[in-house]
Order: C-alpha cells, then structure tokens, then sequence
C-alpha cells in the first residue's frame, strides 16, 4: 500500500534526499583528494544511509517511482500528462546538469570523469521525474 505523505513533507525529504547525496560526493572528492581517513569513510556511510532512506521514504512507499516506471497504457490521462510534464523537465535539467559537469571534469580535474559522478547522474537520472511530481502535485 502506498504511503501518504503531505507535500511538505515529500518536498523535505526530496531536499533531504539531494543533499544526502551532494554531501556523499563532496565527502569522496574531499577524501581523494586529501587522504582517506576514518571521518570520510563514516560520513559517506551516513550519506548514503541517509540517501537510501530518504529515498525509500519518498520514491517507493509513497508509489512515486512505480508512478513513472509505469507504461503509459497503464495510466489515466491525468497520470499520463503528469507523468510526461514531469520527464520533460527532468531531462531538460538532467541535459545541462551533465554537460556542465563532463565540462567542468574536462577543465578542472583532467578529463575523465569517475565512476561515483556516473552512478550519481544515473540515480539523479532516474529519481528526478518522480521528485518533480512529488515537489509540484498536492496529492499524489
């Protein structure tokens, strides 16, 4: 059964949620760049138990994600619109979040950009659309 959570309180925990995640990515480029130690390694633990939670708390029980893995023939016509403004504008930033990113890797850092940065635009790739329904509908 699917939780009801209030706006609010999806909109808290999408915000808690990415910056779960940009902490995780600030803690590896900090140990990588300065040494590894016991602090850095315990912060991304809590980042991404925090992450995971967070997620488990908005996307899944809430129905979010089977919302937008489900196939169009399979919603209404409010579902379906919902659904295809919210992929629209995922991608649209999804677009201009990587670019800049291999762009900025390219310039700053040598070139190549690592297999967290990948894995991270993957999650955000996949997470978005139902983050932008659960940030913009009041009931969902």
């Amino acid at each position: 059964m699917d939780s009801v959570l209030s706006q609010s309180s999806r909109r808290i925990g999408i915000i808690i949620n990415y910056i779960g995640l940009l902490l995780l990515l600030a803690l590896h480029y900090s140990g990588k760049q300065i040494g590894w130690n016991h602090m850095f390694t315990a912060g991304i633990a809590v980042m991404l138990a925090l992450s995971l939670i967070t997620f488990f708390m908005i996307h899944m029980k809430t129905g979010l994600w089977k919302l937008v893995h489900t196939k169009s023939e399979n919603l209404d016509e409010r579902q379906m619109q919902v659904t295809r403004e919210a992929l629209e504008f995922s991608y649209k930033v999804l677009a201009i979040t990587t670019v800049s990113i291999i762009y900025y890797m390219a310039i700053f850092s040598g070139g190549g950009v690592d297999m967290v940065t990948v894995v991270s635009l993957l999650y955000l790739a996949h997470t978005l659309p139902s983050s932008v329904i659960g940030w913009k509908q009041k009931e969902v």
